[in-house]
């Protein structure tokens, strides 16, 4: 029997017990606690699809901070803060004028009261239902037959 010396003596390579020919799914082991780490995975990532647009009149886009539901400013939600914008809806609150048309629409000083705009439905990246909610009611729009008629 042939007696290796510690000069010719092939090194002990300790690998972990877990380590198999898949990507390890669980965090990397401390170093400090074996000696060793465990590689991360190496799955392939993908970019997230983009997140649907609010289009009204000539203002396409995400988040807008005023949305004009009338031709003649008697329903400007403005000052809107967006609390979710996802894949699938988005929910925002604002303020909201309403004209008492006392004396007459053109001379009335508008009211303002909280307004929450809720947008759904989208389809080929942009929503198509509107919801808002104002001073007790609450109106709902399908685009394109009956939209808003513009954003900022």
């Amino acid at each position: 029997m042939r007696r290796l010396t510690p000069q010719t003596r092939p090194a002990r390579v300790s690998t972990p017990a877990t380590a198999s020919s898949t990507p390890a799914t669980t965090p990397a082991t401390p170093a400090s606690s074996s000696g060793y780490t465990t590689p991360a995975s190496t799955s392939a990532s993908s970019s997230p699809a983009a997140l649907p647009v609010l289009t009204a009149g000539s203002y396409t886009g995400t988040k807008p901070g005023t949305i004009d539901f009338s031709g003649d400013a008697g329903n400007v939600v403005q000052n809107i803060t967006w609390s979710s914008w996802t894949s699938s809806g988005a929910t925002g609150s604002g303020t909201s004028d309403i004209d008492s048309c006392v004396p007459s629409c053109a001379q009335a000083s508008p009211s303002y009261v909280p307004a929450t705009i809720t947008l759904s439905d989208p389809v080929n990246g942009q929503f198509t239902q509107m919801t808002e909610a104002r001073n007790g009611s609450t109106s709902t729009w399908t685009y394109p037959s009956v939209w808003p008629g513009g954003a900022s």
